[in-house]
């Protein structure tokens, strides 16, 4: 009777000791159900995922007892599942409490990354972090691991000024300080250009913006941009726009784009009268607007657009001009692109691109901050389509190299395993059959 007895006493004694250090450290158990399994990603976070090629680690860097870490480890085991999924980068998450890790707390302060962030790991080194704040959360993340694994050449992005175009620092209810901020997350830097007063455009220009100018480009100003987008002085460089109409009946983009293929075709409206027009009927073909089927935006009286006499014209090859319906509604095509030259024929070629929204306001501060729509992942798309991520000769790697999508370890395991490891089992196994058959003789 008394050996039961001991056995309680002993097994009470443990777990009140147990208690006692778990409530001590404050330990946790963080199970794989719940909130962890309802994260919903967008399209654009699932297609950044599915480009990016490698590996990289997702740190979850503070103190457990921070109510901020256990959303973010979530958010971190959640974000790693999703990419197994698409099958692009491969992501690994993991947390280090500054008490309890002590030696990976030390290393991560050294790198500049402060308790309460999350960083990213890629290739034995701290790439980029980003603080548990208010910014914080799928679309910060999504740029952060689209700027560590897609490198590119060109970084800076050059609006238009001059002819009434909206201002991408104007912090007011119609400017654009909103959408530029996203920019600067994906990694570029906005810089306003007169194309009146500038001697060239530099090298660095990922793309134009013409953001709804209110007034025409002059002769010199047209011939400067045109230049740009033919690629003079390279004709393997040509250049990338991003047109956006504004309000009122203007048409200051329409000469230069009906050269390309494109023009406007009139100013539309809802069927019941309503200014407003949500559009879904995005082309499920094209790289800018593949990963919005489904999705919705919300244009204000917006223009309409249709090929040029310029589109699939005579020309063939490297100076074929080809229009495609990027979104449309009710019949009505209200963003379309423009292309010179055959996709796929040289990776070295850099097309010119061009792509004309008929609404420049549906990006303006006021439309991203009250509505919940696929504007902003719209706008970035078209972004990411004309700065050319999608070629290889823009993503940092030449055109005549082997992309493998693994890293240094990777292909060192990969090199033992093909030129040692296998040869070697061959050998001895023909060794081993030679051995069987002498004995047998």
């Amino acid at each position: 009777i008394r050996l039961p007895v001991a056995k309680g006493l002993s097994l009470a004694v443990f777990a009140a000791l147990a208690t006692a250090l778990a409530w001590r450290l404050d330990a946790t158990l963080d199970l794989p159900a719940g909130r962890d399994g309802e994260t919903r990603f967008s399209p654009r976070t699932r297609s950044i995922l599915s480009e990016a090629r490698g590996s990289a680690t997702i740190v979850v860097f503070g103190s457990r007892k921070d109510p901020r870490f256990r959303e973010a480890m979530h958010f971190a085991r959640s974000l790693e599942r999703e990419s197994r999924e698409v099958a692009g980068i491969r992501l690994r998450s993991r947390c280090v409490d500054p008490v309890l890790d002590l030696g990976e707390a030390r290393r991560l302060a050294a790198a500049g990354v402060a308790p309460g962030s999350v960083a990213f790991e890629r290739d034995g080194r701290i790439a980029d972090s980003l603080a548990l704040d208010a910014a914080f959360g799928e679309r910060a993340c999504a740029s952060v691991i689209e700027r560590i694994a897609l490198p590119f050449r060109r970084r800076c992005i050059y609006w238009t000024t001059g002819h009434g175009e909206t201002s991408f620092d104007d912090y007011g209810p119609g400017g654009m300080s909103d959408i530029a901020r996203d920019l600067a997350l994906d990694g570029y830097s906005c810089r306003k250009i007169d194309l009146a007063s500038a001697d060239r455009i530099e090298d660095d220009c990922a793309l134009i913006i013409a953001a709804g100018p209110k007034t025409g480009f002059s002769a010199a100003e047209a011939d400067r941009l045109k230049g740009y987008l033919e690629g003079r002085g390279n004709k393997n460089e040509g250049g990338r726009l991003l047109a956006l109409y504004g309000a009122g009946d203007t048409d200051a983009p329409g000469p230069l784009l009906a050269q390309w293929g494109i023009k406007a075709a009139g100013r539309g409206g809802s069927r019941d009268g309503a200014a407003e027009i949500p559009a879904t009927g995005f082309n499920a073909m094209h790289p800018a607007t593949r990963p919005l089927a489904g999705e919705q935006v919300i244009f204000e009286r917006p223009v309409s657009f249709a090929p040029s006499q310029a589109a699939d014209g005579d020309g063939g090859g490297a100076d074929r001009r080809r229009f495609t319906n990027l979104l449309s509604e009710d019949g009505a095509c209200y963003a379309a692109a423009a292309e010179r030259g055959a996709a796929g024929v040289d990776l070295a070629i850099r097309p010119t691109r061009i792509i004309a929204i008929g609404d420049a306001g549906f990006v303006a501060n006021a439309q991203l901050r009250s509505r919940a729509n696929a504007n902003r992942d719209f706008f970035l798309n078209a972004v990411k389509y004309l700065a050319g991520r999608d070629a290889m000769t823009d993503s940092g790697t030449e055109a005549d190299r082997l992309v493998t999508g693994m890293d240094r370890p990777a292909r060192a395991r990969f090199a033992l395993w093909s030129a040692v490891a296998f040869p070697g089992a061959a050998y001895l196994l023909s060794l081993l059959t030679i051995s069987a058959r002498r004995r047998r003789k």
